[in-house]
């Protein structure tokens, strides 16, 4: 017996586009970039992973909507398509950026469009500062921006400063996380290890000199520790003392380095040496230069 097509399923045009969309995305990416394509979507469609040098490297999310007929405005300079504002929470909260791209199936050559959520939402912040109440969001997508092979290099570089901002923040979480005594953690190490450097270069000599933490070094490692409460308070007569001599008024830094003396040797040797360099800066001002000499050759020991 002769079966007609209306017995069989029918496949919507929808998963047609879909699929083609996705087909087009793939072909105009580079080949060394591995794909993953989503197997329940919950915001993002594809996971790429950028190779070079048959080394993969960071990674980033493809939210990807095909159209024969996208919502093109303004003259038809900017393709505009909307996302669930849950969707677009769940895509912020990830480590790694997300690329919204509207492929247009119904127009010659198959462009793809593509904007990174996390610049076109600043737009829209701008606009609707209470932009998390309502249920989607229209982002917008120039079609000036266009993914293929020009733009490759520039995908791999945006994507690369964005990893490495987002390891920079996250030392500098783990650093003031260790100078207010929080255990530092294995995971969060090994994801800042090339922003740690950068991190301790830039920021722990900052808070060092505002008397927050103690920085030693032991053989190649820095070591941070926060100071005692006993040690901030030693730290803000030092400043003091340090004020006083700055003006030349060395009784006012005598009385307070008097004070602190008997108490030093308890101190960290951060304070230590702060100590002993005003100590050798008092001396100086009395022109008394072996005496300098010796406080700044304890300061420095």
């Amino acid at each position: 017996m002769e079966r007609t097509s209306s017995e069989y399923p029918k496949r919507p045009l929808q998963h047609d586009v879909g699929d083609r969309a996705v087909n087009v995305f793939r072909y105009k990416c580079p080949r060394h970039w591995v794909f993953n394509e989503a197997q329940r979507d919950y915001g993002w469609d594809i996971s790429v992973t950028i190779s070079k040098d048959n080394q993969v490297t960071e990674d980033f999310l493809a939210q990807l909507k095909g159209s024969d007929k996208p919502n093109y405005i303004e003259n038809e300079s900017i393709v505009s398509f909307e996302l669930k504002v849950t969707t677009v929470n769940w895509l912020l909260h990830k480590a790694m950026p997300s690329m919204l791209c509207v492929c247009d199936t119904g127009q010659e050559g198959e462009p793809v469009y593509y904007v990174w959520l996390q610049e076109d939402i600043n737009r829209i912040i701008k606009k609707s500062a209470n932009w998390k109440v309502q249920h989607y969001l229209t982002f917008h997508i120039p079609v000036t921006q266009i993914l293929d092979e020009s733009v490759h290099e520039n995908i791999e570089e945006y994507v690369a400063s964005f990893q490495k901002d987002l390891k920079i923040k996250a030392a500098i979480g783990d650093v003031l996380g260790a100078s207010f005594g929080f255990e530092g953690s294995r995971t969060l190490l090994a994801f800042t290890d090339e922003a740690r450097p950068i991190v301790l270069r830039k920021i722990s000599s900052v808070m060092s000199d505002s008397g927050i933490i103690d920085v030693t070094k032991q053989q190649d490692e820095t070591i941070i520790s926060p100071l005692s409460e006993e040690d901030r308070k030693r730290f803000k007569k030092i400043v003091k003392s340090s004020t006083a001599l700055d003006s030349f008024l060395d009784e006012e830094a005598r009385e307070i380095l008097d004070e602190l003396e008997p108490e030093i040797e308890k101190a960290s040797d951060t304070i230590k040496a702060r100590f002993f360099n005003n100590k050798g800066v008092l001396a100086l001002h009395h022109r008394d230069f072996e005496t300098s000499l010796s406080f700044f050759q304890k300061a420095q020991n």
